[in-house]
């Protein structure tokens, strides 16, 4: 039987770790919450679900004639507030997972692929940038 050998400098490990399985295969979604207006949102999961996880199929608002192929699903966050003026300068983004489009309609219906939290009607999709690049060439 034959055994893996393990990196042993911290470098791999970091590398290892930050570069491993555990990385998406997309570019990360945006740490700042987008303007929402731009954003469609979900309308409801398969069957009338209020709570939908990853396999599962879910409408959303249409998404236009240039629609991407896979999308974030994004939740907003926390008021981001400037500590001089306690003003809130932005919102933060939570992430909640990613999204194929299957049929772009009114409504669109796209395939949860993965997801690190439960989505929910009112959740909001944000094509990510590997699709944005691909319409572009």
């Amino acid at each position: 039987m034959m055994q893996q050998r393990l990196p042993t400098s911290p470098w791999a490990i970091v590398m290892a770790l930050t570069l491993g399985p555990l990385a998406p295969a997309t570019a990360a979604p945006p740490a700042i919450f987008p303007p929402q207006a731009e954003l469609p949102q979900v309308i409801q999961g398969e069957e009338g679900r209020v709570l939908i996880a990853a396999g599962d199929r879910l409408y959303t608002e249409p998404l236009g004639p240039e629609a991407a192929e896979r999308y974030y699903l994004l939740r907003p966050g926390p008021a981001l507030t400037a500590p001089d003026t306690r003003r809130t300068r932005a919102r933060g983004s939570i992430f909640l997972g990613e999204a194929t489009l299957l049929h772009n309609g009114n409504p669109a219906v796209l395939m949860v692929e993965r997801a690190r939290r439960e989505i929910r009607p009112g959740d909001y999709l944000l094509a990510t940038e590997d699709a944005s690049e691909n319409q572009d060439g």
